[in-house]
């Protein structure tokens, strides 16, 4: 198995990888994380979810996903410019097709340590690879300080913060961050997390997402 990458237009191709996306969602944010959002028939979802999403997910040898990210392009409403504008105090809020929010980001604490840093490093590298492909120059999250640190930094991520930690909706502080997309990104992070061979599956790279070298 390898990296997912669709939308609701072709998400038909990929079996009930959307759904399977939301249920892990419902588990990472709202079972662990008590995230005040909805959730209809175990499935976590919000008002992001649109045609303009795209969905990067790790799936298992059973097609469950395990691993999530959900990507929209800035000038399209997108959760930091809507709900925590002021959280960002490097620059204006971006609203740029060179710029996509990351949210919704895990990996399901279930697996066992070695897989889940495995499907972490392939995530991170599908995300950038998605982000090189539509020639997207840095993506904008916001993250609590352990995640930033332990995930992304410790995995070679090429990570700036935006702004100060503060406490969002009763959750631990979060900082907005600035991940920077290049290929240098993705070739570290396969070094350090020892990935050899695609990590793109081959489905992706013919069902509309273009290019996509990883």
């Amino acid at each position: 198995m390898s990296v997912d990458i669709f939308t609701w237009e072709n998400a038909h191709l990929f079996g009930d990888a959307l759904p399977s996306q939301h249920r892990l969602r419902r588990k990472l944010f709202i079972e662990r994380q008590n995230y005040t959002v909805p959730v209809y028939r175990d499935l976590e979802y919000d008002q992001y979810d649109t045609p303009a999403a795209t969905y990067v997910v790790r799936r298992d040898e059973q097609g469950v996903v395990r691993a999530v990210n959900r990507l929209i392009p800035t000038p399209l409403p997108y959760m930091i410019k809507d709900l925590w504008p002021d959280l960002i105090e490097t620059g204006p809020v971006p609203a740029d097709w060179a710029v996509w929010e990351s949210s919704r980001f895990g990996v399901d604490n279930e697996l066992d340590p070695e897989t889940r840093d495995r499907y972490l490093g392939e995530l991170l590298c599908g995300v950038i690879a998605f982000g090189l492909q539509q020639g997207v120059s840095w993506f904008v999250a916001v993250l609590t300080y352990p995640l930033i640190k332990r995930s992304l930094i410790a995995s070679g991520v090429d990570v700036e913060i935006l702004g100060r930690p503060r406490a969002i909706g009763g959750c631990p502080p979060a900082a907005p961050i600035r991940v920077n997309v290049s290929q240098a990104s993705i070739d570290e992070i396969r070094r350090r997390k020892r990935l050899s061979g695609p990590i793109i599956s081959p489905l992706s790279l013919t069902a509309g997402q273009g290019r996509i070298a990883a």
